[in-house]
């Protein structure tokens, strides 16, 4: 039972070199950042219409409205 190693490239270990300081806070900050794109990303994807398609459904929305109060009949037995 050896360890297994991965190979790493050279450009893993520059970027990823222990002498390169980083700040907690923003790393910590960059995190969450992430993480609420991801979750707005998904959901925009849900949810959301755009400006346009939510004016385009209001504006069918009114047409069929008016199509139909136009086509009422009144009731003469009240």
């Amino acid at each position: 039972m050896g360890r297994q190693y991965e190979e790493v490239s050279n450009e893993q270990l520059e970027r990823f070199s222990l002498s390169e300081i980083i700040n907690l806070r923003q790393a910590r900050k960059r995190l969450a950042r992430t993480a609420r794109e991801g979750v707005a990303a998904t959901n925009r994807a849900r949810h959301g219409r755009t400006k346009a398609e939510r004016a385009l459904q209001h504006s069918e929305a009114e047409q069929l409205r008016k199509s139909l109060d136009g086509a009422k009949h009144d009731d003469p037995q009240g």
